[in-house]
């Protein structure tokens, strides 16, 4: 499993997803302080995302593709994990994920800043 996060983590990294990330974690501390059960995202209809993106359709399947990812380890769906939810009774779960995901990413920016 570390492996397959070390893997995670550099593509995050490579792509420039940590944003995307720390909007899911925005969305879910705003979810679990409203009492709500859960996070639903569909990035390729989410203004939000569209514009993390700068509307690359590429990125945007980037975003997509880490979002039913994470609906199938720590949520739930209809149809199809693309229009599915994340629980927030796995909210500390999914922060150890994104955590995980955007470790070098963060670390990078945070040398860059201080230069």
């Amino acid at each position: 499993m570390n492996k397959l996060l070390d893997a995670l983590d550099s593509v995050v990294w490579y792509n420039q997803l940590v944003d995307f990330f720390d909007y899911i974690k925005e969305g879910l501390i705003k979810e679990k302080n409203k009492g709500k059960y859960c996070f639903s995202l569909m990035p390729r209809c989410n203004d939000t995302v569209k514009t993390i993106c700068e509307n690359d359709s590429v990125a945007i399947g980037q975003c997509e593709m880490f979002w039913m990812i994470m609906v199938e380890m720590f949520g739930s769906c209809g149809t199809s994990p693309r229009s599915g939810w994340l629980d927030i009774e796995n909210y500390d779960a999914i922060i150890k994920f994104i955590n995980s995901v955007t470790k070098t990413a963060r670390e990078v920016r945070e040398e860059t800043e201080s230069i």
